[in-house]
This record gives C-alpha cells, structure tokens and sequence, in this order.
C-alpha cells in the first residue's frame, strides 16, 4: 500500500495508474489469465512472451483471444459431440 501511495505523490494518479497497468507483471499476468481461462492450461514462457509484446506494441486483449478461439487446443478442449451409440 505504501509503495503505490508513493507512486501517487512522485508521479500523480494518472502516471502510478498506467505504470502499474502496463508493468510486466500484470501483462504477464493477464496473458496467463486468459490461456488459463481458454486452454485450461498457464501459459509457457514462449506464449507469455509473444503475446506480452504483442500488447505493449498496441495489440489488445480482443486480438489475444482471436488467435486463442480458432486453435486446435482450445477446439479440441470446448467441443463435445453427443454418443451417437
């Protein structure tokens, strides 16, 4: 508490806000959310990694989760056909 009550004296709410959203940590965090979510599964180092940089370029989450949808794994974990016996 104290350190983000810092951040806001030194650098004002608009700045401490944007440095906290945009930190590796919680991009980091948001990619292994939404493969958790999607894949039922945390993302590896190489997908964090890709898709991290792909948002702190301007990408958004919309666009993590187009390429997420369409994938073998995701297909293969979300689509059930009933027994036809």
């Amino acid at each position: 508490m104290n350190t983000g009550v810092s951040m806001i004296r030194t650098n004002g709410r608009t700045k401490a806000v944007y440095d906290i959203v945009y930190s590796s940590e919680h991009v980091n965090g948001v990619v292994d959310l939404w493969y958790r979510q999607m894949l039922g599964r945390p993302a590896i180092t190489a997908e964090v990694t890709s898709s991290a940089n792909a948002l702190w370029r301007g990408g958004t989450v919309q666009q993590l989760l187009t390429r997420l949808v369409p994938s073998d794994e995701y297909l293969a974990s979300r689509v059930r056909f009933p027994s036809l016996g």
